[in-house]
């Protein structure tokens, strides 16, 4: 357990932003341990030795830049939660667009809601106690450093770090509330201490990405702090599907993610104008809106939804998202759009076609040709 946390104690530190892959490996690997009592802890220098290793620095080549401020913050029922958005660059935004979602919907509300209301505020609150026993604030930004090794602090910011990701179950009936023994509101996100295999690493389906909190007894720790948002997003969509179905949940998010395209074209300077388009869009739950940029220009944009058709709960990434005829439905529309824009609105001299891909935070692969 005290590997665990100084794994999870190695992914607070802002300089380490870029070592995710290797911590998580480090972390699923230490997860797959079982519990020995009276061991002595392990020693900087044989921490040391092991994290600069060539098992995970074989794992360095398929580390990127890190796309996020180190810590965010996010609005839910309370007030605003301080998250880490981890290597994923939406993980945010995603979260806020779901939330919407479920929670302005009169239909999701009563259906999904109730589900999902105590695991949002559980995860919410533990980020928020994290961060804060971290001395994590907003906007905290990651440290790109010249050495490409994983960096250990001194050994009073260790001791701090690894107490930040260490909870007691009153900690976390706090966070979470009790629920009752046999569906109790943290159970799936939480792994026992010495069940995880430690063969087959996959940055995206680790299990630590569906359960990033391992438990002995009566002791919590998180040894990936980075993965909690990203996390909590996939639970959230999952449990929406199983509750309320793909086709009345995707058509919510769709909304949502209209509204947000029109408030950011507002702080653009940008208004929407209202414009019968040709015949409705063949691709499915899509919203289209056009706005006026400048005297003579347009915006055409064209939101397609993730359609959650081939999502897969069981795996921390969801799946691979793959619409092969996706490109061309998308090129068809773009070019109805153009001929009908150019042809009805006066004095228009130039338009941009904005396609806005709204995933839920997995992969998503389409291909263009000529657009």
């Amino acid at each position: 357990m005290d590997l665990l946390a100084t794994a999870g104690a190695l992914g607070l530190l802002p300089e380490n932003a870029e070592r995710a892959l290797r911590l998580q490996a480090f972390a699923q690997v230490v997860a797959s341990l079982q519990i020995r009592e009276n061991l002595p802890r392990i020693s900087v220098p044989r921490l040391r030795q092991f994290l600069s290793g060539p098992e995970l620095t074989g794992l360095a080549h398929g580390e990127d830049p890190f796309p996020n401020a180190f810590v965010e913050e996010v609005p839910f029922f309370g007030g605003s939660f301080a998250v880490f958005p981890g290597t994923d660059s939406a993980a945010g935004y995603t979260f806020r667009m779901l939330s919407r979602a479920i929670f302005r919907d009169e239909t999701l509300s009563h259906a999904v809601g109730p589900h999902v209301y105590s695991l949002i505020v559980g995860v919410l609150n533990l980020s928020k106690a994290i961060a804060a026993r971290a001395g994590l604030n907003r906007g905290t930004a990651p440290v790109s450093t010249s050495s490409r090794s994983i960096i250990l602090p001194n050994s009073d910011r260790l001791r701090l770090l690894k107490n930040a990701v260490s909870f007691t179950r009153e900690d976390i009936e706090a966070f979470f509330g009790t629920g009752d023994f046999a569906n109790r509101p943290w159970d799936r996100l939480t792994a026992l201490a010495g069940s995880l295999s430690p063969e087959g690493f996959s940055f995206d389906d680790s299990p630590l990405m569906l359960r990033p909190i391992i438990q002995a007894g009566n002791t919590f720790i998180v040894p990936c702090p980075e993965a909690l948002l990203t996390v909590l997003n996939h639970h959230v969509v999952a449990i929406a599907l199983e509750r309320a179905g793909r086709t009345t949940f995707v058509e919510s998010y769709s909304h949502q993610l209209s509204f947000s395209v029109a408030s950011s074209m507002r702080y653009l300077g940008m208004t929407s104008i209202r414009h019968r388009l040709p015949a409705p869009s063949a691709i499915p739950q899509t919203q289209e809106r056009v706005f006026r940029c400048d005297m003579d220009k347009v915006v055409y944009a064209l939101i397609v939804p993730d359609d959650l058709e081939d999502f897969q709960p069981q795996l921390g990434s969801g799946g691979l998202h793959r619409t092969p005829d996706l490109a061309d439905r998308i090129r068809r529309r773009f070019r109805d759009v153009e001929e009908d824009l150019y042809a009805n609105v006066p004095g228009l001299n130039e338009l941009l076609c904005l396609l806005v891909l709204g995933g839920v935070g997995r992969a998503h692969v389409v291909g263009f040709g000529e657009v």
